[in-house]
């Protein structure tokens, strides 16, 4: 059985955003089985991964939050938004490679974290 989750948007842009929980599935699916360096779709990949782990995360602990995808009309976009009870939220922008700057372009008052494949780990502990 694959599983699929998907992000709703936070927005009014009616579009959800699909990750396996399975990477093993994905790449059978896509018929892909190189190493990351060689794929076009490594970013994604990566994405995939990283969100999955959060989704794990969130329902071992039993976090209460509500994960989103938030993508304006012009285009812009945030990978991920989690909103807890309290209206609080949490925004990331996941990049295989590190950057150092990046703008948020979510509206609403938020904590805004760059995970990369250097900080994964500890952004994902911290949660």
């Amino acid at each position: 059985m694959i599983d699929i989750k998907r992000t709703v948007p936070y927005s009014s842009i009616k579009r959800t955003v699909p990750y396996s929980s399975n990477l093993g599935l994905r790449n059978i699916l896509i018929k892909d089985f190189r190493s990351l360096d060689l794929r076009q779709d490594r970013g994604h990949v990566f994405e995939n991964f990283v969100v999955s782990e959060i989704f794990k995360k969130i329902k071992n602990n039993k976090l209460l939050v509500t994960p989103y995808f938030y993508r304006e009309y012009g285009g812009a976009e945030v990978d991920l938004v989690l909103e807890d009870y309290k209206k609080q939220y949490r925004v990331f922008e996941i990049k295989l490679n590190q950057i150092k700057k990046i703008n948020s372009v979510f509206p609403h008052k938020h904590k805004f974290d760059i995970i990369s494949s250097v900080n994964y780990f500890q952004v994902i502990n911290h949660l």
